[in-house]
């Protein structure tokens, strides 16, 4: 064949749509693309080269372009994906991160408000995670429907002003919020439906937010250390007309509390010894009323 003849080369690799290239067809068998905004690649039984004979698409890359689903964002098994119109993708299995590597939606702003995941009526969260028994009853064990985990492998510099957690929640306001309805940094439900029975000691925890601390054995805290289940720290506060507390009790949407504390061993509580002397008195509110209970130093 004359290397100046020029044909349409047809691939129809499984049968579906087909694509026509312009070529040439050359002594050795081999093809080159005639058209001037591809000239220089040829096509070969192995793939698609440049004329430096540097492979860039091979038989198996074209065969995952093939299998690509008719629906863009339907993800198809051993074949490439690809998004929507509304750059969406559907049909992933696992989806693995490297180490190094994030995930980010929008960014972390303080000082403005169109830089992060747009909230509306329409769309109520940015993150939602759901997971549930499917269908079988669970065995002994631990089950979360998602953990954040940070490690210290590594000892901290002694006195270093380092803060680390292993999980952060945060509700900033840069407006004012005039609402009858909850703010919160953190939430956390306790939730049944219907007429089940909850069963349990008064040693096991059912709560809407549990903590727990589990120090290994031979742990030592440090003299003037305290490790809590629930820490408070200072707060800054502009001017309040209002009350401030570090925990606010309010009515229960339906039944009653049965007390304001629960504890069912008596660590951390002890009578008053004889002779003690009141010096102090701590301070509860109950449906705005202020009630005081004393405070005894031994």
């Amino acid at each position: 064949m004359s290397a100046t003849q020029k044909y349409q080369l047809l691939l129809d690799p499984d049968g579906g749509e087909s694509l026509q290239l312009p070529v040439i067809v050359n002594a050795d068998g081999t093809y080159t693309l005639y058209e001037t905004s591809v000239d220089g690649l040829q096509l070969t039984t192995a793939g698609v080269t440049d004329s430096l004979n540097k492979r860039f698409v091979t038989d198996a890359e074209l065969a995952l372009l093939s299998g690509v689903s008719a629906a863009p964002g339907t993800v198809v098994a051993s074949s490439a994906v690809t998004v929507d119109a509304n750059k969406d993708v559907t049909g992933i299995r696992n989806l693995t991160f490297d180490k190094t590597g994030s995930i980010t939606m929008g960014t972390l702003s303080s000082a403005n408000d169109t830089s992060g995941v747009a909230l509306s009526s329409a769309k109520t969260k940015a993150d939602q995670v759901c997971a549930d028994t499917g269908g079988s009853a669970l065995t002994a064990g631990n089950y979360r429907a998602r953990v954040s985990r940070f490690l210290i492998g590594t000892a901290i510099s002694s006195g270093a002003d380092i803060s680390t957690y292993g999980h952060e929640n945060l509700l900033k306001m840069i407006a004012s919020v005039n609402t009858g309805g909850n703010q919160g940094g953190a939430l956390g439900h306790l939730e049944s439906a219907g007429t089940l029975t909850l069963t349990g000691s008064i040693n096991v925890v059912k709560a809407g937010v549990a903590s727990f601390v589990d120090l290994a054995t031979g742990a030592t805290i440090a003299a003037s250390t305290v490790v809590s289940a629930y820490g408070v720290n200072p707060a800054n506060f502009g001017t309040v007309t209002g009350r401030t507390a570090v925990i606010h009790v309010t009515a229960p949407f339906a039944g009653t509390w049965g007390s304001l504390f629960d504890i069912s061993g008596l660590n951390g509580l002890a009578a008053a010894a004889a002779g003690a002397t009141q010096d102090l008195h701590g301070v509860i509110y109950k449906d705005g009323v202020k009630y005081t209970f004393p405070l005894y130093r031994a």
